[in-house]
């Protein structure tokens, strides 16, 4: 037994020694822990810079944070508690025992446990922090002030806003702004201008400084006669950047996804654009929230009825004909000057008979613009009735070719907006470039220039950013398929088709259909055996299309097959021998019997769910274009099916991720074709291809990629930046550096026209050499990660001439780069350069020579950012000619500077001994300074720069202990928007003390925005004399915030006396501020903020609004009383807000928030209150304010007061209806009452919807008196740990409770939770009815039943079954 114990204790032994030891490591080695954590904090805090600084250059570019990019900041905003706790530790562990003469070891254990466990946790969040992105490639769309909506329709009215629209564009606007309209409709004719009012409506919310956007997002989508649930859904995921829609088959699950993402966050309002209704549009099955604050639809319709009765609109307004002397005027302006007595008789005539519509008047006067007087006559015959039809067809008769005619055609059997590339697969399968040179970019280059030919006769318009796709408006979609066009082949559009009789639709030429599966097998057993053109799409049921026929369809030129399910193609489509063009964009399976239509030419899987190309694809020897781009599921293509395309002229695979077999690799069912097949596209001459393993290039050899007129390459999955139409080539080659050597990459170089790098090793040390024959037509340069690379252009003796071209240069974390030029170049490299970024090139000591700066006379746009070394922009040339004294460096473009980071910069513009050059901006717009140590030398001495048209300036992290001097004030008479941060040693911002003026002076007269945070010594916002005689500050304020600064109060009374415009002031997180306006001068009268309509103060100790100076107090003629209450309350007469809409405080000192003498008009709109941590705040509302409250307050929260006994007094008259719907009551200890009246008021909330109270725990009942009507409009019902809750509501006054029965009609979700003395909703002589579909939350709750909760028990037992439950214990 001895022997078995020795062993077992050994091993007992061994457990509990690492234990002990690492406790006792706690004391020992606590201030080893210590040190530590200090080191950690450092990294993490350097970490942290990284990260935020990224987070800034994406926000920058409107590009959206990943999600566990945020979730990390937030954590990471956690650590300096963590740090504070065990600093704490780290006190009580100095503290010694025994008299003295022993450390603490408690302490000591308390410390090295906590320092040593947040050393863990904060190097796992240093590790966590390694991000390689923290955005998203792109924005979403819809994001107001992002990039451009590349799908927006262009306007049916021409581009000027005439006088008439212009009212109603103000109205709208007006109305966007107002909160109380939800949705908004335009109305009026086809082709007055509606849809031109919206893109213009859009520009004018883009061009809205952030701060001041009503929207977050702004999506649209155009509805029609016959509305395409699914496009709808489309549209709106695409702005939202919901990629998700795409994926989900069915209607109700896209629905679903764009509910909940329209709802995700409350703070973040959307603007849904719906265009074109011609009916009631079911928002509910599109999947827009309604009754939604975050969500306002703007309409338009032809039909107000459809926007009043059908989609009920608060507000619409008319867009109407033109009167006859604008609609001359604007026919004249498009015909130009120069007109007879003659031709202008007959253009009034004209205009007479245009209906007053701009569009036809935008078209007409096109076409006759430089006619001669027969066109003229010829129109007015045309023209003698005033059909809309004959004037379209007026217009189309004057087109120039056949081929342009029915392009136009086409277009109109299309309708809206129309890729420019599906026109082209429809022009190719009917033949209409075959007189022209045969090959694919001939064809472009022929319908590019129809498409010119209709946008100058006015019936098409481009859709949107670039060139990718037009806008046909439907009154010409309309014409072409009336009788105007009768004698032209018949065209059938959407489903007019029920009405043609079946000798009609056997003549259709051209035919587009939506509809549902069944529908589309029925049409298909109609024939159309000299169809030529058929576009099917399925429409709801999303039902099986196999089935389709196509047995007589032998002429058949053209099918596109868009939003069907198809499991295999029907067998009948091996019929189709004449069949050109093919596109199937949609749900497909199997498509291998495709390999038989040999005389197909264009084949296109854009956006389908192919997940494999099939070899019999390679059969098709006649194709000219394959087109797979954003096929997200390809991932196999199998062996020979490229290779015998050997006519392919086009082939795109953008963004779909398929897996390449590599040269040695055996093929098998997991293995795609190789890139050697490549090989055997001798004629390609555009391709779009991404190769996510570099490795493969090096082992195939060369491939024909040498005659590429268009490409986009991607290699190694790289990221960039995306320049849309542009020769792109994008390389991320790891340890495959020798691809760059390789022939067919040195001949693409050549024609690249936006070039991204990034991990380039040993290969060059100057960019330039990376191609052979030179970059002689790069736009773009991005260079990334690249530690080889020491000089972008590199010359010892001969004049080297490279980037003649380069627009933008793109340089981030090049920790070797030197200069960007070394040696001597000619004067062409560059100078067509625009824009600069330059990122962490720790060795660069400045960006150009003064010697070279003439060459940059198009540069727009400088951003530089840590970059260690860098001591000036600009220097002299050691050893170059001396330039005299008085020389000046002009940048005269320049718009935008940005400069962050730069600890060795001393100046813009220095000379070789150090001495600073004047430096001209006359352009400059934007100028952004952050961390830069001399911000005072560089900013304000002599000679500095010229910044009279500065609009935004932003001065972070500065040393400074003034922002902005007297000598700078009066030079920046355009700036918009300025922001002050970051700088501790900041004690005032504008100095105007020994500011001398001789006349009226208005300074910072432009100014918008005014953002101060983070200037903890800040103490005064202006220094200056104690009246400032003709001087006024910020007459055009609209926005202002400012946060964690040291400041006593914002503003003085005359400058205050000068915010007229002031919209927005928000202030948080000052723990010095007592007062928002401070009267110096002890001045007399009313200070009025008429626009005010936001006012948010948080975390300050703010007594009043208005103040004295020293305890002085204004004389209050009145009794004591009276006094009192002027002094306790924090508005008071001084200030008027007639137009507040939105008010929170938080932290106020004061024991009213409004005494008896407030002004009539102010409050008289508040639609939201929130008050927090008002710890002497008595009521909220005494009786005389609540009358004026109770008519406009929408939403009410009040939470952690701790001394409000009553919500509001009422003096016991008659309440008028109020509007309040939400009310949220929460941490109100003391809480006795809602309300407080001496008689028995009409209940004061019949619109109430939503009530939240927790945790008041001396509320007894949440409503003393109620009516029927309003318990049965609450919605929401939420109760939780208030310890005294007996009843939800009272007895009801004047009414006899037996038998009566109150049904709670609306609600929808009831939570009560931590009611001990809660003994039912209403009291005993009360029944209660309950919808059947009802979600309710209980536990917790309740005493003895009694009859009242054996009522409630009752329904329980009832429901439980049938309803969802979530119940708590």
């Amino acid at each position: 037994m001895a022997d078995i114990g020795v062993p077992v204790a050994v091993e007992v032994a061994k457990c509990l020694v690492a234990p002990v030891g690492r406790h006792c490591s706690y004391v020992i080695f606590c201030d080893r822990y210590v040190r530590q954590l200090n080191v950690e904090v450092k990294k993490l805090d350097d970490t942290k810079d990284e990260v935020q600084h990224s987070i800034d250059e994406a926000r920058n570019n409107m590009k959206p944070i990943k999600g566990e990019v945020e979730r990390w900041v937030n954590e990471v905003g956690s650590v300096p508690n963590m740090v504070r706790d065990v600093l704490y530790y780290d006190t009580e562990a100095k503290k010694t025992c025994f008299y003295g003469w022993l450390p603490n070891p408690k302490a000591r254990y308390h410390l090295g446990k906590k320092a040593s466990r947040t050393v863990k946790d904060i190097q796992a969040l240093i590790a966590g922090g390694r991000f390689q992105k923290v955005d998203f490639e792109n924005p979403p769309p819809g994001l107001v002030g992002g990039a451009s909506d590349v799908n927006s329709s262009a306007g049916d009215g021409g581009n000027t806003m005439l006088k008439s629209q212009a009212s109603t564009f103000q109205d709208v606007m007006k109305a966007l702004y107002d909160e109380r309209h939800k949705v908004i409709g335009v109305y009026g004719p086809g082709g007055v201008g509606k849809t031109f009012l919206l893109e213009r409506v859009k520009e004018e919310l883009d061009k809205e400084g952030k701060e001041g956007r009503p929207f977050h997002m702004i999506v649209k989508s155009k509805v029609s006669q016959t509305p395409d649930l699914t496009n709808i859904q489309y549209d709106i995921a695409y702005a939202l950047d919901l990629k998700d829609v795409k994926a989900e088959p069915s209607d109700e699950g896209r629905r679903d996804l764009l509910f909940k993402r329209l709802q995700k966050d409350p703070s973040k309002k959307v603007l849904i654009i719906l265009d074109d209704l011609w009916a009631e549009l079911d928002l509910k099955a599109v999947g827009i929230p309604m009754g939604n604050e975050k969500c306002k639809l703007l309409l338009t319709s032809r039909d107000k009825r459809v926007l009043e009765q059908r989609m009920h609109a608060d507000q619409t307004f008319p867009l109407k004909n033109l009167e006859k002397e604008e609609a001359l005027e604007l026919f004249e302006k498009i015909v130009g000057d120069g007109l007879s007595e003659d031709l202008k008789e007959k253009a009034a005539q004209v205009v007479t008979k245009l209906a007053g519509l701009p569009l036809l008047i935008d078209s007409v006067a096109s076409t006759l613009k430089s006619s001669d007087v027969s066109k003229w006559e010829d129109m007015l015959i045309k023209i003698e009735h005033p059909h809309e039809e004959r004037i379209v067809k007026w217009s189309y008769d004057h087109l120039e070719s056949e081929e342009a005619k029915c392009l136009f055609l086409l277009c109109g059997l299309i309708g809206g907006t129309i890729r420019v590339e599906l026109l082209l697969e429809l022009g190719m399968g009917l033949g209409l470039f075959r007189r022209f040179d045969n090959k694919m970019q001939s064809s472009r280059n022929r319908l590019n220039t129809m498409l010119n030919s209709l946008r100058s006769f006015c019936l098409l318009q481009d859709g949107g950013e670039g060139k990718e796709n037009v806008t046909i408006h439907d009154v010409y979609s309309e014409a072409i398929v009336s009788d105007a066009f009768s004698g032209q082949n018949s065209l059938m559009i959407n489903n007019n088709y029920d009405s043609w009789p079946k000798e009609k639709l056997e003549k259709c030429w051209a035919c587009l259909v939506n509809a549902g599966s069944d529908r589309l097998v029925e049409l298909m057993l109609l024939r159309f055996p000299h169809v030529k053109i058929l576009m099917l799409s399925e429409q709801y049921d999303r039902g099986d299309c196999s089935r389709m026929d196509f047995t007589y369809m032998e002429e058949l030129r053209v099918l596109y097959l868009g939003s069907m399910r198809i499991t295999s193609l029907p067998s009948s489509m091996e019929i189709l021998r004449n069949l050109q063009s093919l596109s199937i964009n949609c749900h497909v399976e199997d498509v291998a019997n495709l390999g038989k239509l040999k005389a197909l030419r264009i084949l296109s899987f854009t956006r389908s769910t192919i997940s494999r190309l099939p070899k019999e694809i390679g059969k098709l020897t006649n194709l000219r274009s394959l087109n797979l781009n954003h096929c997200y599921r390809l991932k196999i293509i199998e062996p020979g099916a490229l290779k015998g395309l050997i006519n392919l002229e086009e082939l795109h695979m953008k963004k779909s991720l398929i897996q390449w077999m590599g040269k040695h690799e055996i093929p098998s069912e997991s293995c795609g074709a190789g890139l050697v097949e490549l090989k055997s596209l001798t004629k390609l001459a555009s391709l779009e291809i991404s190769i996510s393993d570099p490795m493969i290039l090096l082992k195939d050899g060369d491939l024909p990629f040498g005659n590429l007129i268009r490409f986009w390459i991607n290699i190694g999955n790289a990221y960039g930046r995306g320049f849309r139409g542009l020769r792109t080539m994008k390389l991320q080659l790891g340890e495959c550096d020798g691809i760059l050597s390789k022939e067919w990459v040195q001949k693409t170089l050549q024609k690249t026209q936006y070039l991204y790098l990034d991990g380039l090793g040993e290969f060059k040390e100057n960019a330039h050499e990376l191609c052979i024959q030179g970059f002689t037509q790069l736009k773009h340069l991005d260079i990334h990660n690249s530690p080889s690379i020491k000089h972008i252009i590199s010359s010892l003796n001969d004049f080297l001439t490279a980037f003649t071209d380069l627009e933008s240069l793109f340089l981030e974390n090049l920790i070797n780069l030197e200069k960007i030029c070394n040696g001597p170049i000619t004067p062409d490299c560059f100078s067509k350069l625009k824009v600069v970024h330059i990122k962490k090139c720790h060795q660069l000591k400045n960006l150009q020579f003064l010697s070279e700066m003439q060459r940059h006379v198009h540069l727009k746009e400088i951003e530089i950012w840590e970059c260690d070394s860098l001591q000036a922009i600009i220097t002299d040339d050691a050893g170059k000619e001396e330039v005299v004294v008085d020389d000046m460096v002009e940048l005269p473009n320049v718009r935008r500077l940005d400069l962050r980071k730069l600890p060795n910069m001393t100046s813009f513009c220095i000379r070789a001994e150090g001495a600073p050059i004047q430096v001209s901006l006359p352009c400059l717009e934007s100028l952004v300074m952050v961390g830069l140590l001399g911000l005072e030398k560089i900013l304000y001495s002599e000679p500095s720069i010229k910044y009279s048209g500065l609009k935004s300036l932003k001065i972070e992290e500065s040393k400074s202990t003034l922002s902005i001097p007297k000598d700078w004030i009066l030079k920046l008479p355009n700036l918009e928007s300025m922001e002050i941060a970051g700088s501790p040693s900041t004690e005032i911002v504008f100095n105007l003390e020994e500011l001398k003026v001789t006349r009226e002076v208005e300074i910072l007269s432009q100014l918008s925005t005014l953002a101060l945070s983070k200037l903890p010594n800040l103490g005064r916002m202006s220094k200056q004399v104690v009246q400032l005689q003709g001087i006024s500050m910020f007459r055009n304020l609209k926005k202002l915030s400012v946060c964690e600064t040291g400041l006593s109060f914002l503003f003085s009374m005359s400058v205050a006396k000068c915010l007229r415009e002031i919209r927005d002031i928000k202030v948080e997180n000052c723990p010095n501020m007592k007062t928002v306006i401070m009267d110096e001068e002890g001045t007399d009268g009313i200070i009025e903020l008429p626009l005010l309509k936001q006012l948010s103060i948080t975390c300050c100790p703010i007594e009043k609004f208005f103040s004295y100076p020293h305890g002085k107090k204004e004389s209050v003629t009145t009794t004591s009383d009276s006094q009192d209450a002027y002094f306790d309350s924090f508005f008071d007469q001084k200030v008027r807000f007639p137009n507040i809409r939105k008010l929170h405080i938080e932290g106020a000192r004061c024991k009213e928030l409004w005494n008896n003498q407030i002004p009539y008009d102010s409050f008289c709109k508040l639609e939201v209150l929130q008050l927090e941590h008002c710890d002497n705040l008595l009521c909220v509302a005494p009786s005389h304010m609540w009358k004026r409250l109770q008519l406009c307050l929408n939403f009410l929260k009040v939470r952690s007061c701790r001394m409000v006994k009553i919500i509001y007094k009422s003096d016991g008259t008659d309440t008028k209806s109020g509007k309040m719907t939400t009310l949220v009551l929460q941490d109100l200890e003391n809480l006795r009452h809602i309300w407080q009246s001496d008689g028995f008021p009409n209940v004061p909330f019949p619109n109430l919807r939503y009530v939240e109270v927790v945790r008041c725990s001396c509320l007894e009942m949440l409503f003393t008196t109620f009516t029927a009507k309003f318990l049965g409009q609450i919605e929401e019902l939420v109760v939780e740990s208030c310890e005294d809750i007996k009843l939800i509501a009272g007895h009801e006054e004047c009414e006899e409770a037996a038998g009566t029965t109150i049904t709670f009609s609306k609600l929808t979700i009831l939570r009560l939770f931590k009611l001990p003395k809660f003994r039912g909703i209403l009291a005993e002589k009360y029944s209660m009815e309950f919808p059947s579909s009802q979600v309710f939350c209980i536990g917790s709750c309740g005493m003895a039943p009694d009859q009242g909760l054996d009522d409630w028990e009752r329904y329980q037992n009832k429901w439980f079954d049938s309803m969802k439950w979530c119940f708590e214990v």
